[in-house]
């Protein structure tokens, strides 16, 4: 491993070229570093973090990934929100990993223009949920871009949201790395949420230790029915849980699914305010797929925003 960025405690491994504007909140096991975006775009301090780079992508493969939680929810904006960026020596943008009208991922190439890969799933994005997100680029092989695990999207997608043969990287053309901003990028336009246990490797992780890296956060599968409650009536929802990856069809990694000791708090919260309107909280040992029903009971129309 080249790098980690844990933020769970004081300093880290490697000391950042310049950071300003931080601040940490809790993260998915410990703290996580904050890197404002168009909420604090009118501060007078600006969040940025920016590494060398020169030691972090000097191989022929390597592998970026981190947990990111938003706090902003997707829709169906086109505002740029920019993840991770790279810069030559000239300080250029050769490298980026952001939310467009969905997520993309600019990779840079010797002597020619950079290629995209793309996952289109912004609307699917909400404040205060975390995603593990990894980018994985072989020497020879399959260049991945992996969504909770996932390196492709269901339903027939484009060729660029799969898995893509690319030969011309030129990843070692990164000088310095940014998380959640960028040096020529606009305070309103990045990242805007929580960022940990970011990690660069010099060589490709396989399908399975990205998968592992996932697990390790969301070690089980969980389905709603639905979405939408109905007020002054009684209500129920069905939440499908099952071990991590028994969902996930077809499977991305060779380890079959295992169980899973989790702690389970269910909120209904109000989406602007964020504050809980109903609260369940639940142990549960996961071995198999099992089907839980949990009571919301009435809901008053003044409770419901």
């Amino acid at each position: 491993m080249a790098m980690r960025m844990p933020y769970r405690r004081p300093g880290t491994p490697i000391s950042p070229l310049r950071e300003s504007g931080l601040r940490f909140v809790e993260g998915i096991k410990g703290r996580a570093v904050y890197i404002g975006g168009a909420a604090d775009a009118g501060k007078k301090e600006a969040s940025f973090l920016q590494y060398d780079a020169r030691k972090l992508f000097d191989g022929p493969a390597g592998t970026v990934c981190f947990w990111f939680k938003p706090d902003w929810d997707g829709g169906t904006g086109s505002d740029g929100r920019f993840l991770v960026t790279g810069e030559d020596g000239q300080a250029k943008n050769i490298f980026n990993l952001w939310f467009w009208t969905w997520l993309r991922a600019d990779l840079p190439r010797k002597d020619l223009s950079s290629v995209m890969m793309n996952r289109r799933f912004r609307p699917a994005v909400f404040r205060g949920d975390w995603m593990h997100l990894a980018l994985v680029w072989p020497e020879t092989g399959w260049t991945k871009l992996f969504v909770d695990g996932v390196p492709y999207r269901h339903g027939g997608p484009p060729p660029d949201e799969l898995p893509m043969r690319l030969t011309s990287l030129d990843m070692r053309a990164i000088h310095t790395f940014c998380v959640g901003s960028g040096v020529s990028i606009p305070p309103g336009q990045n990242g805007g949420g929580a960022f940990d246990d970011l990690k660069i490797y010099r060589r490709a992780l396989s399908d399975d230790e990205v998968v592992s890296e996932y697990r390790r956060g969301v070690p089980i599968d969980m389905v709603m029915d639905r979405t939408t409650l109905f007020a002054d009536k009684e209500e129920n929802l069905e939440i499908l849980i099952a071990p991590g990856g028994h969902y996930v069809r077809p499977a991305v990694a060779a380890q079959p699914p295992g169980k899973a000791d989790v702690e389970l708090t269910f909120e209904l919260t109000d989406n602007e305010s964020g504050r809980a309107q109903l609260t369940r909280q639940m142990q549960l040992a996961v071995e198999t797929a099992q089907s839980l029903q949990l009571s919301v009971g009435r809901l008053s129309r003044e409770r419901i925003v």
